[in-house]
């Protein structure tokens, strides 16, 4: 857990160091983006189909371990701890990520979340599928301190890795609501997947969050400032490359000037 604990807090004094000129807040993945390092853990023991590059080439992707019901407070407490790590780092908040099939994703959606036998964080309901997410908002906020620099990131959509949900439009309408009820600072939903988009959720989290919500994937600026002036949207987010990115945090070059 020392390694863990300074990995996390060099990379987020890392980040920090090379993106000071701006307010910035980091995606806190701990769970996933730094746990799964060190233990491949999901909510049930299913593989993903495609292939993954390793060092000797590409090979079958490994069936994670599926994840003890007493392993899951600790994750929790891991994603306060980078929470903390962060502001100690610098940061003005942080951006929970429920998104993209990392762990808190792949509880929230019946797809991949297929235990039974969890009496509190199975498949039984929404609420069950959602547990995961809301002890993570609450250890985070305590963490934080206000829920004024804590959003989070969902994906409802997002059907790559075998991700998927039998219901994504009552799924995006329960976890909105959840995140009225901590009053977050925002939610940023990706609306779509790599295949086509088969619903728009952006509508559903309008309803049924009231906070600044922004939304990406698949804007033109055009759409995008449509979206803004109808109120449906507080904000889109512009993909630029990771070079654009490394470019602004690393060297002294800001695009756009």
């Amino acid at each position: 857990m020392g390694h863990f604990k300074t990995a996390k807090s060099n990379f987020t004094k890392f980040s920090f160091h090379n993106g000071k000129r701006g307010r910035i807040l980091v995606r806190t993945t701990t769970s996933s983006f730094f746990v799964c390092l060190y233990s491949c853990v999901s909510p049930a023991a299913v593989a993903i189909s495609a292939s993954v590059d390793t060092p000797h080439g590409r090979l079958p992707n490994v069936v994670q371990r599926d994840g003890d019901a007493a392993e899951l407070p600790a994750f929790a407490a891991s994603f306060a701890d980078a929470a903390r790590a962060a502001l100690e780092a610098g940061f003005d908040g942080v951006e929970v990520h429920a998104a993209n099939g990392y762990l808190i994703d792949q509880f929230l959606r019946d797809g991949t979340n297929t235990r039974a036998d969890y009496p509190k964080y199975g498949n039984a309901s929404l609420a069950t599928r959602s547990q995961l997410l809301n002890d993570v908002l609450t250890a985070v906020i305590a963490a934080v301190g206000t829920p004024d620099n804590v959003g989070v990131r969902f994906s409802p959509l997002n059907d790559k890795s075998d991700m998927h949900d039998s219901d994504p439009a009552a799924l995006s309408a329960h976890v909105a609501k959840l995140s009225q009820s901590f009053n977050l600072a925002y939610v940023h939903v990706r609306r779509g997947g790599t295949s086509l988009i088969k619903i728009d959720v952006v509508p559903i989290f309008r309803k049924n969050f009231k906070n600044i919500l922004i939304a990406n994937m698949g804007y033109s600026k055009d759409e995008a400032n449509e979206a803004i002036a109808g109120g449906l949207v507080d904000a889109v987010e512009k993909y630029d490359s990771m070079r654009e990115l490394y470019d602004c945090q690393v060297t002294d070059h800001v695009p756009y000037g």
